[in-house]
């Protein structure tokens, strides 16, 4: 192969100036096809930077030194070959050979003192520049000018073997391809460090002379960014609050989530803003530094977001927002799941719920302590992290920290106090990996909850993950409130237990979270061997004991119950252990061990009924036959021993980890954290959410679980595993800093006092441990031992206390509670306080008061017990009445009328008291009641209970009755305004006196939604009076009546000529007589009966005095007979008869009218016979004639 001559000039290598270069065979050993580089020079050699250090002159100066570099297959031997210095001086080799692939030193000095065996050209180099040039005998085959150097840099082909020449820093003997430039290209400098600062200031960017720096603002890589800007002058740094937010507007709300929420976008006075820039240095060279990032905080600090730490993000904007790669927004991946069909709206495929490294993003993040410390600033992966929440608004991330990015672990003691797992104390200072959550399904509610829950139980057996609060700030913009969490990765069990993370299996929902595939076998074996085997047996619960921490596992199942964990156990469940067995480590001993997160779905979180305080959840575990946890927990039910174990975990928790005080106590630092940041956050992600109605809801039933939780668990534990009773425990320790107390399982310390309940069916242990300088003396009270660790039988309330004492000194005195024949002596240090047993002396209602200081215990006394009934208000509410509420002050102990009524309510009847406004009447108006409350101070209300008013509504027919000596009712018809009420739904009627004569009283009685009483009174009167006939003379009226029932008097009345009546007399006989009177006087008669002052109705009879009797005279004429009689002045008129014979019948023959006539002739009379007549006077009344007496018969004989 022809070999080619190749020059490059230092000014075309500086600026990557690159010559296509043929491609060259295998050399002969013969010179003319032999290929050879000068593959590197170096010019200055002191020794440095890696140079070559074992050839000096003789003054002892390193030698400077020419690499020829055969990169063919075949050997090339230099003799009669030459290396020419600046086209004068020559180098001669003698027999030396380069072999295939050498790299092959020629040293360079005009004394060399070195070993003999290396060739040396015999001429020095100059640092200021040199050309060189490599002669086979007949040609150059290489030439290279060598530009001036600094000392220890060489001048070389890079790669190797090419027209690339670059200034490196020694590779003597060795390829160039990895040399380091010599070119200076550090990053830039800042003159700001990243921090949170109160005013503008100019920032300077500074790098090596001649190179150039370029940055952005913007989080995009200043080496690739088309954003990126040439630094040239200072940087201004100032508040960029006011400007307009970039990121938080840059896509559709609907394009980050499917969810319907009211989202919106934020306002800009929403947004607090910082500055990132990110810079690199681009150097002569053409080669870019590392890339710094800094985030700056101008007139925005921790103090803006209640003194929480800051972790500010940069990253690329493409890296959440892009279409294809984005992790933040749906995306490709929600638009091509669409089109499939089938589409889950709610949680929809998108491409920020992918999993895997191909969705993991590079960043930067810097975290900012309170103070405004710079306690982290890294390179590392950002991903969107949760399961269901990753659709929300405000997503999860999580960060790994990864050689690629620079640092292999985040190196920060994030959680002070944290120490690892394994108990061995030490801190946790590193971790692998870092998530910041929006607080799951608590993102738009309290955002603490899931670190408040685990904070509770972080003592028990099985891991809790640790977390603060935090604020997130992305490329400058503020992105809301976090939770910092540690994250179960293998790294993490690496950490705190100092296990093998290669070996760690996670299983997690059902799958392998870390491990391999083929673990599952390991979940699976346990949850059949559970399933299929009885666990009574105790070989099989050995051998599961083997398989599974069974303690972990019962704190754990106790734990997600006691809280109703909503979205368990079906869901976020996961548990680890080690593949294979470690004798030398206890962790390492293949058990599986429960893992405990993603809690905020319980203690009642969104207030449905079936995760309220008072739910048996153990019950529905128990039922639960499918789930993976509650099969393996059932199955080992079945075991006496884990059932113990189980209910000794649950009431422990219930009386210690969950003890309202310890609760509150652990609460408040969450509260005080997260609360005043809420607002912020719900002005950054506007939605349907915001304190009001969903933080303050949300915490309140929160309060109201942990509360009341410990009042029901003891029922829940005795009716679904048929236990005893539930008694008090109350422990106490004498000389309470001189040791530490522990119950059961717990790990926390009861030395300060201990109140609880546990059942009879299982004994309790107690270890006291004395501190250094005081020793146990044992334990008094339910029981008495100088035994560290006791086991007690519960019969009944137990009170225990541990007496720790000086070492060397006693300082313990005896106080003997008493009243009446109960005692109960405790002890108490010197000066010390005495603590009362509790729920030994206690009375229901009263305050407890002893009748001696229990302070400043100076000698053994006896205090005797003082009870004090507690005060308590009940306030009265209206409930829909008018009128202000008032109170009224009770004594426990003491009965009291309660206040009347002072509410009115138009159209409606007080009824009573209830105790609330829909509940049934509890209390009549004016009730003497008593102890209608044990709790001092509280406050009683009673609600005015109202129904629609029986004594409003108008009743008719209702009347007089005539009495009938039955029972009397009334055809009633009621009225509520136009509402005919219903007689037996809406009223009932009785009846008093409706019998006899007299007044009766009709009761109307309101009923369901009608209340009050109606009475009416009507009269039951005796019947009216009948069968009225009389007797008349001229001078009197005797008249007469059928007699009345029940009535006892008569009552006759006369009408006087007034037309008015007048009482004549009141009699009990059946008639009455009227002396005295005027012939033909008219009479108007009433008559009535009456009892008990009780009239009836009257009977009327009108009649008159009889007439006076007119004297007949009669004479006989021809066939005539003329009649005459005196005048009958008190009369209408007369009545003449006339009969054949004396004693015969008698015929009207005349009615002469008026009285003043008083003859008549009859006529038509034969002759010869006598006919008798009489006559008499009459008065017409009431249409009817009233005739007085016949006169004496008249015979007269025709002639």
């Amino acid at each position: 192969m022809k070999s080619y001559k190749r020059l490059l000039s230092f000014a075309a290598a500086a600026a990557l100036t690159v010559s296509t270069a043929a491609s060259w065979g295998s050399a002969s050993v013969s010179a003319e096809d032999s290929v050879l580089y000068i593959n590197e020079v170096c010019t200055g050699n002191n020794g440095e930077n890696g140079n070559i250090t074992y050839a000096a002159d003789t003054s002892g100066e390193y030698c400077d030194w020419i690499e020829l570099y055969n990169p063919s297959g075949s050997d090339v031997n230099l003799s009669g070959w030459k290396l020419i210095k600046d086209g004068s001086s020559e180098y001669s080799f003698g027999d030396v050979t380069v072999a295939a692939g050498e790299y092959k030193i020629v040293f360079c000095c005009k004394k060399y003192a070195g070993d003999s065996s290396y060739p040396n050209a015999g001429y020095n180099l100059s640092g200021d520049g040199v050309t060189l040039a490599l002669n086979n005998g007949a040609e150059d085959i290489d030439t290279i000018e060598v530009p001036a150097l600094a000392k220890d840099t060489c001048y070389a082909r890079q790669p190797d073997a090419t027209d690339n020449l670059a200034v490196v820093y020694p590779t003597p003997g060795a390829s160039n391809n990895d040399a380091e430039s010599a070119v200076p290209c550090n990053a830039p400098k800042f003159s700001a460090e990243s921090g949170m600062y109160s005013s503008q200031f100019g920032l300077s960017l500074s790098t090596d002379e001649g190179n150039t720096i370029y940055y952005t603002t913007d989080g995009s890589d200043p080496a690739t960014s088309t954003t990126r800007k040439e630094y040239t002058s200072e940087i201004t740094v100032k508040n960029r609050s006011s400007e307009q937010a970039i990121l938080a507007t840059f896509v559709k709300v609907s394009e980050i989530t499917p969810w319907n929420n009211s989202n919106s976008f934020p306002s800009n006075s929403a947004v607090d803003k910082g500055t990132v820039i990110r810079a690199c240095t681009l150097s002569s060279a053409g080669k870019y530094s590392d890339t710094v990032t800094k985030s700056y905080f101008v007139g925005v600090s921790s103090k803006n977001h209640n003194n929480l730490p800051i972790i500010s993000v940069t990253t690329d904007t493409a890296n959440l927002f892009d279409y294809d790669t984005g992790i933040y927004i749906k995306g490709k991946t929600y638009y091509d799941y669409i089109k499939g069909g089938n589409v889950n709206w709610d949680n929809p495929e998108a491409n920020y719920n992918q999993r895997g490294r191909e969705w993991e993003r590079e960043c930067h993040i810097d975290f900012f302590e309170p103070d405004g410390t710079l306690a982290l600033s890294q390179d590392c992966g950002m991903r969107t992290q949760g399961a269901y929440s990753r659709a929300s608004y405000q997503k999860s991330f999580r960060f790994y920290a990864r050689d690629e990015y620079g640092e292999k672990n985040f190196k920060y003691e994030f959680f002070k106090g944290l120490t690892k797992e394994n108990g061995s104390g030490e801190a946790v200072k590193k971790f692998k990996k870092l998530v910041i959550r929006n607080g799951g399904n608590d993102c738009d509610y309290t955002k603490f909850k899931d670190s408040y829950l685990q904070s509770l139980v972080s003592d028990r057996s099985f891991d809790t993950q640790a977390g603060r609060p935090c604020v997130l700030f992305i490329d400058g913009e503020y992105w809301g409130l976090y939770t910092l969490q540690e994250d179960y990765d293998d790294s993490y069990f690496e950490e705190n237990y100092d296990v093998d993370k290669d070996e760690v299996i996670v299983y997690k929902k059902g799958e392998i979270d870390e491990g391999l595939e083929e673990d599952i076998v390991y979940a699976d074996e346990l949850y059949n061997f559970a399933k299929n085997n009885n666990m009574s047996n105790a070989a099989n619960y050995e051998k599961i004991s083997q398989m599974l921490d069974i303690d972990s596992f019962i704190d754990y199942m106790a734990t997600e119950i006691y809280i109703i964990n909503e979205d368990w156990p079906g869901n976020n469940y996961a548990m680890w252990r080690v593949r294979n067995t470690d004798e030398s480590n206890p962790y390492s001993d293949g058990r599986w061990r429960m893992l405990y997160y993603d809690t905020e779905m319980g203690v009642d979180h969104y207030g449905n009924s079936s995760t309220k305080y008072n739910i048996n959840n153990l019950q529905k575990i128990m039922n639960n036959k499918s789930d993976f946890l509650p099969v393996i927990f059932n199955s080992l039910m079945k075991n006496s021993s884990f059932k113990e174990k189980f209910v000794t975990s649950m009431m422990d928790q219930m009386n210690v980890n969950y003890n309202w005080s310890r609760c509150q106590e652990l609460m408040k630092p969450f509260y005080d954290a997260y609360f005043p940041e809420l607002t912020k956050y719900f002005s950054r992600f506007p939605s349907w959410a915001n304190v009001g109605n969903a933080s303050t809801p949300c915490y309140n039933r929160m309060v109201t679980f942990l509360k009341n939780r410990p009042s029901y668990v003891p029922t829940m534990m005795k009716n679904s595993l048929g236990l005893g009773s539930a008694v008090s425990v109350n422990v106490t320790a004498v000389n309470s800093d001189g040791g530490t107390v522990k119950l059961n399982t717990s790990q926390l310390d009861l030395s300060k006092g201990f109140s609880g309940k546990y059942f009879t069916d299982y004994k309790i242990t107690l270890t006291a441990e004395p501190k250094e300088g005081y020793i146990f003396k044992g334990w008094s009270g339910g029981i008495s031992s100088q035994s560290k660790t006791i086991s007690v039988s519960l019969s009944g309330n137990t009170n225990i206390q541990a007496v720790f004492d000086k070492e060397g000194e006693s300082n313990i005195h005896t106080v003997t509670f008493k009243y009446g024949t109960k005692t109960y002596t405790s002890f108490v240090q010197d000066g010390g306080t005495a603590s009362a047993p509790s729920g030994l002396f206690e009375r229901t209602g009263y305050t407890l008061s002893w009748d001696k200081p229990l302070t400043n215990i100076r000698s053994d006394i006896t205090v005797n017990a003082v009870y004090t009934g507690i005060k308590y208000t009940v306030k009265y509410t209206p409930n829909g009445g008018t009128g202000s509420s008032y109170t009224q002050s009770f004594t426990y102990g003491k009965a009291q009328a309660l206040t009347a009524c002072r509410f009115t309510r138009s159209g409606y009847i007080f009824t009573g008291w209830a105790k609330s406004s829909a509940a049934d009447i509890s209390y009549a108006d004016k009730q003497t009641v008593n102890n209608l409350s044990s709790s001092a101070n509280k406050t009683i209300y009673l609600y005015a209970k109202w129904k629609k008013s029986i004594p409003s509504c108008t009743v008719s027919g209702i009347g007089t009755k005539v009495y009938t000596g039955k029972a009397i009712t009334q055809p009633i018809t009621v009225k509520y305004g136009s509402t005919v009420l219903k007689a037996g739904t809406d009223y009932t009627v009785s009846y008093t006196n409706n019998t006899a004569i007299g007044t009766a009283t009709v009761r109307i009685t309101g009923k369901g939604n009608y209340g009050g009483i109606k009475t009416i009174q009507f009269k039951i009167k005796p019947a009216t009076v009948t069968g009225l006939t009389c007797s008349r003379s001229v001078k009197s009226v005797r008249i007469k009546w059928n007699a009345v029932k029940g009535a006892d008097k008569y009552q006759v009345y006369k009408k006087q000529s007034n037309g008015e009546y007048k009482l004549l007399a009141e009699v009990k006989a059946l008639e009455y007589k009227e002396t005295g009177m005027k012939s033909g006087q008219l009479c108007d008669y009433k008559v009535r009966a009456k009892t008990n002052g009780v009239v009836g109705t009257c009977g009327r009879y009108i009649t008159a005095t009889k007439t006076v009797t007119p004297v007949l005279k009669g004479t006989a004429g021809t066939k005539s007979a003329a009649l005459s009689w005196t005048r009958c002045t008190d009369s209408e008129g007369y009545q003449i008869v006339m009969s054949a014979s004396k004693n015969g019948k008698y015929t009207a023959i005349k009615y002469p009218n008026p009285n003043k006539i008083t003859s008549y002739k009859k006529s038509g009379l034969t002759k010869g016979k006598t006919y008798y007549f009489k006559i008499r006077s009459f008065k017409t009344v009431n249409g009817k004639k009233l005739y007085s007496d016949y006169s004496s018969t008249v015979a007269v004989k025709a002639k």
